[in-house]
């Protein structure tokens, strides 16, 4: 049974919350059009800035121009390329609700579109 494809998917803050956040992308790419977007917005290495409590179990960042999904026990380089993706991002430096400032990275990661 083929499953619904999506053009556009989009999760902010979520993803690094997951158990397995290296299948959940691989799920969402799973889950794109043949022509779609994924957009990611997620604080940048919130686990290790969290200290790895609760939900904060996993770090997202780009490292040689890769998704890089990290925590303390696994490292996973995200090759888009190899699953037909352009990959675009940007870093910016906000402060969270509590007034402390923290790098926020917004990844998109497209497939069929120029």
């Amino acid at each position: 049974m083929d499953l619904p494809k999506f053009q556009i998917i989009s999760a902010a803050n979520c993803l690094d919350h997951a158990y397995d956040v290296p299948l959940g992308l691989d799920e969402l790419v799973r889950s794109l059009a043949e022509q779609g977007v994924i957009q990611l917005m997620h604080w940048e290495n919130e686990g290790k800035a969290q200290h790895y409590l609760g939900m904060h179990q996993w770090n997202i960042e780009i490292k040689d121009e890769r998704i890089h999904i990290w925590n303390k026990e696994r490292s996973h380089l995200f090759d888009h390329e190899s699953n037909g993706l352009s990959l675009k991002y940007y870093r910016q430096v906000v402060n969270k609700g509590t007034g402390v400032p923290h790098p926020k990275i917004a990844i998109k990661l497209s497939r069929g579109l120029h």
